[in-house]
């Protein structure tokens, strides 16, 4: 629920909930404080973007939560950001022998060909 202060600031300006001049982020109304989903599936390559940003979010007052596979889990815990994980593992296939091998082998396509 609103502060007091933020009730009254509400009768007298409805727009003044968005206005972050007339109360400090600790005190205003949780009901309009802004929220954003990181969503991202791949590489330790492709997340580490995605947790500055989320860092950088949560440092000007944003609820944040930073959604990827369980794997990611760790990194984010390390900027304490908030984690839902995601099923699957889109990269833990380059870890099995055989795909490890065509991988390495330069044989993408091959590989892609077979986890279709």
């Amino acid at each position: 629920s609103c502060s007091a202060q933020c009730q009254v600031k509400q009768r007298e300006n409805p727009k003044a909930l968005f206005d972050s001049d007339f109360l400090p982020p600790s005190r205003r109304c949780n009901l309009y404080k802004m929220k954003c989903a990181f969503c991202n599936v791949g590489s330790r390559g492709d997340l580490q973007p995605l947790v500055a940003l989320a860092f950088g979010f949560r440092s000007k007052g944003w609820d944040v939560v930073l959604i990827s596979e369980e794997r990611s889990r760790g990194i984010a815990e390390e900027f304490g950001l908030e984690f839902r994980a995601v099923a699957g593992d889109s990269v833990g296939i380059i870890f099995e022998e055989e795909y490890a091998e065509m991988l390495a082998k330069g044989k993408l396509m091959a590989m892609m060909k077979e986890t279709e």
